[in-house]
């Protein structure tokens, strides 16, 4: 192990006692300086940093996101330098303007938002533009490949049945698929997606979410671009465009202008979602919830790391006030909340996951969201459902809600509960405002072939529509 290793490795433990996000400063202010590592290691360390930041609102800064896009920058150029001078851009009379490649960095099932994205987008490209799509699934979102020590052992999953898939059915379309091995990102693997992207010659490539490397290093030879899954916390990318929601207020713009810094063209847009009804009709005590209260949700995957000291104890300030609130999701945190307090347990409930979210959301009355970047998806299924929501105004809640459902603090949010449940002539008129937002929210094909339009403009010579 080199010493640099060993220091990272120092770095990480130490995070992994303290939770001190200055650790991982310094970790990423290292990395960005060392040329001793290779580039897999490189990238490896930038993964698990890259990670943090989505979860940590104390990295969620300019400097620490300039510091990521340094790092990525290097990390880009030094696997490029494995090509040489090979890569050249395809001129645009030789593309075919029939075919399109989507990137994605992880892809499980239909049940994961992000795949779920990456066939929704799929589906626009193929049943309503014309064009043919391979989805490849480059499986390099959080590698072991290139691993060194690192005190947490968190990898993504990954599903090793889709590597014997050539084809993915949704809907009434059949996607041809490719899955990149474990091992990414590998440099020879990535060799002969290049080849084969110079050999069928796409008119774009699109990466679904982020920094994906292969994506990128693809982009040299035809218009690339990326959408991003979240509003606020951009990963860092070298594609040409970056389609995303463009937001009035927040950290966004600081971000967007490191990006526009680096030439990348920004094509604003709104969250769009291919939205699915329940699938029947439920009754409260079928998730064991009461009859006859005003019931809240906070629904999410992360929960243990997004609802902080903060909002638990509104949520125990709405317990007082007789308003259950159940939290959706895995949830390690829940007995010590509920410890020794059977009124608390009684009005705070953790039945795990739900399957059928819209029909869940016909049991409940209103969705409240932390302080946090995801949550997208889960919002929408609420406001779909008429199920007025309420959030602070960060992330990619408050991007889809708009400013009816949105607060300026957690106080404000107690308040608005209060209000919503107490008002019933309130509560009704913010119940139709949600679903209105909805049908704004579904309307996906039109506001996806919008955004594309925008970059055929951008790429003159492109015939993308």
């Amino acid at each position: 192990m080199t010493n640099s290793a060993k220091e990272y490795y120092h770095l990480s433990s130490l995070y992994a006692q303290t939770g001190d996000a200055d650790l991982l400063i310094s970790a990423a202010k290292m990395l960005k300086d060392d040329y001793d590592l290779s580039k897999e290691n490189k990238n490896f360390i930038y993964r698990k940093l890259l990670r943090e930041h989505f979860l940590r609102t104390e990295l969620q800064t300019k400097e620490f996101y300039e510091l990521l896009f340094d790092i990525y920058d290097d990390i880009y150029e030094a696997y490029l330098a494995c090509w040489g001078d090979d890569l050249k851009r395809i001129p645009a009379g030789e593309l075919n303007n029939n075919l399109v490649f989507i990137f994605s960095s992880q892809f499980l099932t239909g049940k994961h938002a992000p795949s779920r994205i990456v066939l929704d987008r799929a589906y626009i490209f193929q049943k309503m533009m014309g064009k043919r799509v391979l989805i490849i699934n480059t499986a390099d979102i959080l590698p072991a490949f290139g691993g060194i020590p690192w005190e947490d052992d968190f990898y993504a999953n990954y599903d090793e049945k889709l590597c014997e898939v050539d084809q993915l059915e949704y809907k009434d379309q059949v996607f041809d698929f490719f899955q990149c091995p474990r091992t990414m990102p590998d440099a020879g693997a990535m060799k002969l997606l290049t080849d084969l992207l110079e050999k069928l010659r796409p008119c774009l490539i699109m990466s679904v979410g982020a920094s994906n490397l292969t994506a990128d290093i693809c982009g040299k030879l035809v218009a690339s671009a990326c959408l991003s899954t979240v509003v606020e916390d951009i990963q860092p990318t070298r594609s040409g465009y970056l389609m995303l929601p463009i937001m009035k207020e927040g950290r966004q713009k600081e971000y967007l202008d490191i990006a526009r810094s680096r030439g990348i063209e920004i094509i604003g847009g709104r969250f769009t979602y291919d939205l699915h009804p329940a699938k029947r009709k439920y009754s409260r005590g079928e998730f064991g919830l009461p009859e006859g209260k005003k019931i809240c949700a906070v629904v999410g995957t992360r929960l243990d790391l997004e609802m902080d000291e903060g909002f638990l104890d509104i949520l125990k300030k709405l317990a007082a006030k007789d308003i259950v609130t159940v939290i959706v999701g895995g949830y390690e945190g829940y007995q010590d909340l509920i410890k020794d307090d059977s009124d608390l347990a009684a009005h705070i409930l953790n039945p795990g996951a739900v399957l059928d979210l819209p029909g869940f959301f016909s049991c409940i009355d209103i969705y409240i969201n932390p302080r946090r970047v995801g949550g997208g998806t889960s919002a929408a299924d609420a406001l779909n459902s008429g199920v007025p929501v309420v959030t602070v105004r960060c992330g990619d809640v408050a991007a889809i809600s708009g400013d009816e459902f949105c607060v300026d603090s957690y106080d404000d949010i107690y308040e608005r509960v209060l209000e919503l449940a107490g008002d019933d002539g309130y509560y009704s008129q913010m119940s139709t405002i949600a679903r209105k937002k909805a049908s704004v929210l579904c309307d996906g094909a039109g506001e996806f072939i919008r955004m594309i339009t925008k970059i055929n403009k951008c790429e003159a010579k492109m015939c993308l529509i």
